[in-house]
């Protein structure tokens, strides 16, 4: 019995494995009849034409090389290509950091392609010595290389990008992965004969549990849709309250600066009456000190006055 439910079981997986080649097989057949919409043909397009502008900055540099290969010197030619490849090799490190940061797969094929250019710049004179190529043809040559291989590449892009879309709108694949496949075991004559009552029953049991686990993921959906209303709410509930909290708060703040500002106000004319009084009692100490001066003048003149002697009557003349 246990031979006959581990083929059983292998052979469910093949099958399966046969169905999802067929769901392949079938979106490939949808995407000569299927158009793709102007969104989607429009971010394919854009990813097409970056394609397009790296080869053709890559031909513009080959055809560079063979003008400047003409006027200069090989030496001259030796060092300008030593340092293209210096160019190329800093630009690829700096596309892998940020392939590295983003974590996309576009930068880092751009950063290996910068890295294959930067190696061929650096061994061109390498490969023209050795080989006894002329510089020319061998540029020539490299620059259809290189444009070939961006043509199979935007092709590629289109290919993929049409299969995602047309995978993301049908649901077959899906139906063919949750549906059990269920097969009865071959008859062989030294393998023992099962009885059909037996293999019923564990077809039976196959079907019940495939039902089983198809409403507990429901249920567990369910109940993920639920968890997230409900945290939904919570959320809103907590943004209400602090925005209540900060209300009050504002409100709170502003009663405490009006508060304190009125207070400022009341000893700033405190202080202007002390000032005010101040100067009224400096004054009238001052006036009572001019008064009391006076007085003791007078009578110091007063005293002056009274000590003098009494002047004699002057003689009359005869």
């Amino acid at each position: 019995m246990k031979k006959e439910k581990a083929k059983v079981e292998n052979q469910n997986t093949t099958e399966k494995e046969s169905a999802a080649n067929k769901t392949d097989e079938i979106l490939e057949q949808k995407m000569a009849k299927k158009k793709v919409p102007k969104q989607v043909s429009q971010e394919i397009l854009k990813k097409i034409f970056k394609n397009l502008i790296l080869a053709i900055v890559v031909m513009i540099y080959f055809i560079s090389c063979n003008i400047v290969y003409t006027q200069l010197e090989w030496e001259q030619m030796e060092l300008i290509t030593k340092a293209i490849s210096g160019v190329f090799l800093l630009a690829s490190i700096i596309s892998l950091e940020f392939a590295y940061k983003r974590d996309s797969g576009t930068l880092t094929m751009t950063a290996i392609e910068l890295l294959v250019l930067a190696v061929h710049a650096l061994f061109i004179d390498h490969v023209v010595t050795i080989y006894q190529f002329d510089f020319r043809t061998y540029l020539v040559t490299s620059s259809y290389m290189f444009a070939i291989y961006y043509v199979l590449k935007s092709a590629v892009i289109y290919t993929r990008a049409r299969m995602k879309y047309l995978k993301s709108l049908s649901d077959i694949s899906e139906i063919v992965k949750d549906e059990p496949v269920i097969k009865e075991a071959k008859k062989r004559k030294e393998e023992p004969v099962v009885d059909k009552e037996e293999k019923k029953e564990e077809n039976q049991n196959e079907t019940k549990k495939s039902e089983k686990e198809k409403n507990t993921e429901s249920k567990q959906k369910k109940k993920q849709t639920s968890k997230k209303k409900g945290k939904v709410k919570e959320e809103k509930e907590i943004a209400k309250k602090e925005i209540q909290e900060k209300e009050k708060t504002i409100e709170t703040n502003n009663k405490e600066e009006k508060n304190e500002k009125q207070k400022v106000s009341k000893t700033k004319k405190k202080m202007k009456q002390n000032k005010e009084e101040k100067q009224e009692e400096s004054k009238s100490e001052q006036q009572n000190e001019v008064k009391e001066e006076k007085k003791s003048n007078k009578e110091e003149v007063i005293e002056e006055v009274k000590k003098q002697p009494k002047s004699k009557k002057k003689k009359r003349k005869n």
